[in-house]
């Protein structure tokens, strides 16, 4: 995972970078608290997600080209935001969210591989 958020441009654009690193911080401490079971838990969980989830979008739709890689990472964002209310409203429901989380993430992680290491960029063939 930090491979591929390292090789992101958003984290050049602190309109971007600033809120989400806001909202994860927010969301992992909110992790934390529901662990330890402290109050507030589910809504620093709630907000915190809600933000990276929103700026995260907002990247999305202000980015001109959209790659398939791209677009897998968006759907695996959403896919946490998602998995994180399903936490807090419908725990009954959070093995299905794990499972399409997982397989989003493996589809992410392949093709970002695939693109760096395996095929050749054309630049180097021509």
């Amino acid at each position: 995972m930090g491979m591929i958020g390292q090789h992101s441009r958003l984290w050049h654009h602190a309109r971007y970078a600033g809120p989400l690193l806001i909202g994860l911080a927010l969301t992992g401490i909110g992790a934390f608290f529901k662990i330890a079971h402290w109050p507030f838990a589910n809504a620093q969980l709630l907000i915190g997600s809600l933000l990276a989830v929103g700026t995260y979008s907002l990247w999305f739709k202000a980015k001109g080209v959209k790659s398939l890689l791209s677009c897998l990472k968006f759907a695996f964002v959403l896919s946490i935001g998602v998995s994180i209310l399903t936490l807090v409203f419908w725990p009954a429901w959070i093995e299905l969210m794990s499972g399409i989380r997982k397989i989003l993430f493996w589809a992410m992680a392949l093709l970002f591989v695939y693109q760096r290491w395996v095929r050749q960029p054309r630049q180097l063939l021509d």
